[in-house]
């Protein structure tokens, strides 16, 4: 279940949100089902990271 954190991981640094988006859900709800603590801690940590970006993003637009 790495893979999936580290490829959201490296779509949030390419910008692609969305599809990190998408890769986290079905890793959420893998580690719910399988009960992975620490795969939740890290999806968390990468939500956490797309929110931050996405209002860097809506800032910026809002400074234009």
């Amino acid at each position: 279940m790495e893979c999936v954190v580290y490829t959201a991981q490296e779509k949030v640094s390419k910008g692609k949100l969305r599809e990190a988006e998408e890769l986290l859900k079905y890793g959420k709800d893998v580690a719910k089902r399988l009960g992975i603590e620490e795969l939740s801690f890290h999806i968390s940590l990468l939500e956490r990271k797309i929110a931050k970006v996405r209002e860097r993003r809506k800032a910026q637009t809002q400074a234009r």
